[in-house]
């Protein structure tokens, strides 16, 4: 079981990274040095649902035995290597599993729960701990959105443009159906859920890139039609460049 949780606790570790959230803060375990309390703090509602029923399920069918376990002198517990790596097997598996998410109101692999609930705690935390970077303190983080909207019908014609009018409204056209967002994890959410409402999964097909907080030495840009700086330039001006106005 342990085992499983550690397991657990680096996937919700990297997701709170990812969204730009300090680890090592939490709010219902205490911090200590070295002790990732936002993570263990995240880990309590995912304990059952992803560890615990995961390893009653190994143990119900037999998948794990014990004679692949080894009592250690110190009382600790060693699993063999056929063990671990049937554990670790199975967790991947049941990361595939589907549910459907209570809020965004669309079936997504249990393996995405931990980031998704590290974006809600991203939006709604009332104490937000930026990670510091080499590059000063900002929390943005570059999103690559591209998209392939089917325009057969004047349905998907109108959805194209929806889509499109809500990327403009956060970042900039640097080509065809592709947009560079650059937000904050609290804005992402919102933007991710305001294009998937638009979209059609049966129909059209959507691509996010995460470039991070350093995407400017990630971006090379050959050719015409220079694209601005989205830190320099604010997000008002950026949307009337957009739309065309001077």
């Amino acid at each position: 079981m342990s085992f499983v949780y550690a397991l657990l606790r680096h996937d919700i570790e990297s997701a709170l990274e990812s969204v730009g959230l300090d680890p090592a803060v939490g709010f219902l375990h205490t911090d200590r040095p070295g002790r990732p309390s936002l993570a263990l703090d995240l880990m309590e509602e995912l304990r059952a649902a992803l560890a615990g029923r995961l390893v009653l399920t190994l143990i119900n069918r037999r998948q794990v035995q014990g004679a692949g376990f080894t009592e250690q002198d110190g009382g600790g517990i060693l699993m063999d290597d056929a063990t671990r790596k049937a554990v670790v097997a199975a967790w991947q598996l049941r990361k595939q599993d589907e549910i459907e998410h209570p809020y965004l109101n669309e079936r997504i692999p249990l393996g995405v729960v931990p980031y998704v609930q590290c974006c809600w705690r991203a939006r709604f935390a009332a104490v937000w701990t930026p990670i510091p970077h080499s590059s000063g303190d900002d929390t943005s983080m570059m999103v690559l959105i591209t998209y392939d909207v089917s325009t057969r019908d004047d349905a998907g014609r109108r959805r194209l443009r929806r889509v499109a009018r809500l990327c403009e409204n956060h970042g900039q056209r640097v080509q065809n159906s592709v947009f560079e967002c650059l937000v904050d994890a609290a804005q992402w959410v919102v933007l991710r859920a305001s294009i998937l409402s638009e979209a059609d999964p049966h129909e059209d097909s959507l691509r996010f890139c995460f470039l991070g907080s350093e995407w400017k030495r990630r971006v090379e840009h050959v050719g015409a039609k220079v694209a601005y700086d989205p830190v320099a330039i604010p997000l008002t001006s950026r949307i009337f460049m957009n739309l065309g106005v001077n």
